[in-house]
């Protein structure tokens, strides 16, 4: 009977432990996985507007805007829209770069040179100027978004990426 006790002893002291380590290691897993939730785009899942904040700065910034965002989720519907971010997301992810989700439509590649960045917005383009995004319907005759466009410009900071990228919407605009 004393045996059959003190085996008891050990086996609860033993499971308290185990249970002692398990909440320890969901504490620590629960705060990387907020982590990883609090730097990441819901959408996209691309890095977000906090991790590009919370990083060292590549040489080169590459500012993104999708043109018409706001047109093909008024005409379309938000799931459409959704769809279109989701797929520059994978364009960018894809790429070369370092690429974030920032707002809305605007996203942000860093890179190591301008010819890299060049490229890989030429890149993004090529890939995405032949995507068209099939409206949800009742038929295979269904319609569908316009090719996904987008302004970009390239610059050695953020603001100067951001300019670029308004002075060639303002050109378009004018003309």
């Amino acid at each position: 009977m004393g045996l059959d006790y003190l085996t008891a002893l050990k086996t609860r002291d033993c499971i308290k432990s185990e249970v002692a380590e398990l909440r320890h290691w969901s504490h620590v897993l629960s705060d990387v996985v907020s982590d990883v939730w609090f730097y990441t785009d819901e959408l996209t899942f691309l890095p977000n507007r906090k991790a590009y904040n919370s990083r060292e700065r590549l040489p080169v910034q590459v500012w993104i805007d999708v043109k018409g965002l706001y047109q093909i989720n008024k005409r379309f519907g938000e799931a459409c829209g959704d769809e279109v971010l989701w797929r520059v997301g994978r364009v960018l992810e894809g790429s070369r770069g370092i690429g974030y989700r920032f707002f809305a439509d605007k996203f942000v590649v860093e890179t190591d040179t301008t010819h890299q960045a060049q490229v890989i917005a030429c890149w993004c383009r090529s890939l995405l100027s032949i995507e068209q995004i099939p409206i949800p319907g009742p038929s295979d005759d269904s319609p569908r978004a316009p090719c996904i466009e987008f302004w970009w410009g390239i610059g050695h900071n953020l603001r100067d990426a951001e300019q670029v990228a308004l002075a060639a919407k303002r050109r378009f605009r004018s003309t």
